[in-house]
């Protein structure tokens, strides 16, 4: 049998995830545990993303960014949900985060596997353990140290927000964040993470008084909540 036949009878699929191109490559049986078609193929971070609880996401973000500064294995389980939110099953990861040569810490690339694990039944003693990894790191003293030390060890305005995006709220995780300023009476950019470069240019000499949010809070000094892109069409 092939490799691949033998990880599909065991329910175990392949997955490569590269953090720093917001892709996501799974094999067949990957692709069919995420409840997407069992076939092989590449898709968009966010794609994949949508396919596990959200509080669930946000935490393999953490356990992975802990694996790569101490350099050992991620290891989580997952919830996989349904468009409308219904958990399907629940999935293993167990992955190696790799930097690859001229990249930096937070721009790694996760090669590991993907494995169906059975549900405790209800009464069981297993059943009454709800965290899903049922790691350490899930307790908010030691979520609170790994903040703190990831900050601590930051060196520039990047790297800041690459933490501060980590450490998002269940359920809110940014594709990208960014600190605007003022330089006389235009916008500025401190700094960002989740975009490319050539994301900045219309930004880097924006007058004040444009119609932009981030122009908006500097000459009002009150924070502006977007609920929705509908709603930014809307108002800008």
């Amino acid at each position: 049998m092939r490799t691949e036949e033998v990880l599909a009878a065991i329910a175990t699929g392949l997955w490569r995830w590269d953090n720093a191109a917001g892709t996501v490559t799974l094999d067949a049986e990957a692709a069919r545990l995420l409840g997407l078609p069992a076939e092989p193929g590449s898709y968009r971070e966010s794609e994949v993303r949508s396919r596990f609880h959200p509080v669930d996401w946000n935490e393999i973000y953490a356990v992975v960014n802990l694996a790569v500064a101490e350099g050992t294995l991620a290891e989580a389980r997952l919830r996989v949900v349904d468009e409308r939110g219904r958990v399907l099953r629940t999935v293993r990861s167990r992955s190696k985060p790799v930097v690859p040569p001229g990249r930096d810490v937070g721009s790694y690339v996760l090669f590991g596997t993907l494995q169906e694990v059975a549900e405790p039944q209800p009464g069981s003693t297993d059943a009454a353990h709800t965290p899903i990894t049922g790691d350490w790191r899930r307790s908010r003293e030691a979520f609170l140290l790994d903040a703190g030390r990831a900050l601590a060890e930051a060196r520039s305005t990047a790297e800041v927000l690459r933490v501060a995006g980590s450490l998002s709220m269940p359920g809110f995780s940014p594709d990208g964040l960014a600190v605007f300023g003022s330089a006389g009476e235009r916008l500025t950019i401190i700094g960002h993470h989740g975009h490319s470069s050539d994301d900045e240019e219309p930004f880097t000499d924006m007058p004040l008084e444009t119609d932009y949010p981030a122009a908006e809070v500097v000459r009002t000094g009150r924070a502006i909540y977007l609920p929705s892109p509908d709603e930014y069409r809307r108002r800008y």
